[in-house]
C-alpha cells in the first residue's frame, strides 16, 4: 500500500469512531478495535515515510519491532497498548463486559499520541 492509501484508511476508521460515538453506541469493544486499526494505518504511514513498507512487514509482532526501532518510545507504548487491548477484546470475548468510559478514555489517550505524531 502507498502512504495515501494508509491515510485514507486511517481517516475512514477515525470517521467511523466518531459516527459510533455520535450515535452513543455502547459497543465499546468495537470502538477500541476500530481505534487500533486507525492506529495501525497511521503507524503504516509513519513507517512508510521512513522508507519501511507495510508489505515488507509480516505480522503484528514484526510491525511492533519496526515501531520500536524507528519511532519514539511513547508511540511504541501507545501502539502496543492499543494492540494488546484489541487482541484481548477480539479473542477473549468474556472480557468485554469489563469495559467502561475509563477504557475509552485510555484508548483515546493512546490514539491521540499516535494521531498527532508527524
Amino acid at each position: 500500500m502507498h502512504a495515501h492509501e494508509h491515510i485514507s484508511l486511517t481517516d475512514a476508521n477515525d470517521s467511523l469512531i466518531s459516527e459510533m460515538l455520535l450515535n452513543k453506541t455502547t459497543h465499546y469493544d468495537w470502538i477500541i478495535i476500530i481505534t487500533f486499526y486507525a492506529a495501525l494505518h497511521k503507524i503504516d504511514t509513519l513507517l512508510h515515510n521512513r522508507g519501511i513498507r507495510s508489505r515488507d512487514i509480516n505480522g503484528h509482532t514484526k510491525k511492533l519491532d519496526e515501531v520500536f526501532n524507528h519511532l519514539p518510545q511513547k508511540i511504541y507504548n501507545a501502539y502496543n497498548t492499543l494492540y494488546l487491548e484489541s487482541l484481548r477484546l477480539r479473542y477473549k470475548q468474556t472480557q468485554i463486559f469489563s469495559l467502561n468510559n475509563q477504557s475509552l478514555i485510555e484508548c483515546f489517550r493512546n490514539w491521540r499520541k499516535i494521531k498527532k505524531f508527524l
